[in-house]
């Protein structure tokens, strides 16, 4: 549950960055997914393609058919990095020590 609510507190991230660069005039991810760019906005979809982006960055499996579009982009996206990498270290430690100690206590 809580690798869920961390995917979309990035997406929320990654979703309010494209929305502040969008009013700056700034190329976006969000661009390319058709979410900003067209006069039919949705919500849904603007959501649905940042918990996407942030799924597949927490996951490591790395840029596929959405990419930061900028510098700022790419530095969030490299901080997000570094930090879904240790929180993926620590639930891998959690688990680890659940393990021991039930193992221990057998």
């Amino acid at each position: 549950a809580s690798l869920f609510l961390f995917r979309h507190l990035t997406a929320c991230v990654f979703s309010l960055a494209a929305l502040y660069e969008s009013s700056s005039g700034l190329a976006t991810w969000a661009d390319n997914e058709g979410s900003l760019a067209s006069d039919e906005r949705s919500c849904t979809t603007f959501y649905m393609a940042a918990f996407y982006f942030a799924a597949y960055e927490l996951t490591s499996i790395g840029h596929g058919d959405i990419v930061p579009a900028n510098t700022f982009e790419q530095g969030l996206n490299s901080i997000i990095m570094i930090v879904s990498q240790m929180y993926m270290a620590k639930v891998f430690a959690d688990l680890n020590f659940l393990i021991t100690t039930h193992n221990y206590w057998r």
